[in-house]
């Protein structure tokens, strides 16, 4: 190396490191199952939503229904 280089004039290298464990077959493998794990475990949990939160009728709490529950008169008794 010729001490009149300037440091924008010397070629640039990256350090040598080792390869990531994640980009080996073992990790890709690991990333796939832990992947499928994730999916399959959200695909549950909506189900269940679906399945027994979703569908539960609520009550009728507007200010019209309460008034209609409050103030109508009573339907006449039935013998």
């Amino acid at each position: 190396m010729n001490p009149s280089q300037t440091q924008s004039q010397l070629p640039h290298r990256l350090p040598d490191t080792p390869r990531s464990w994640f980009r080996s077959s073992a990790g890709r493998l690991y990333f796939s199952r832990l992947a499928t794990i994730i999916v399959l475990k959200l695909v549950l949990l909506v189900g269940l939503y679906y399945a027994f939160l979703k569908p539960a009728v609520r009550p009728d709490a507007s200010a019209a229904a309460i008034q209609h529950l409050l103030l109508d008169p009573a339907p006449p008794p039935t013998h």
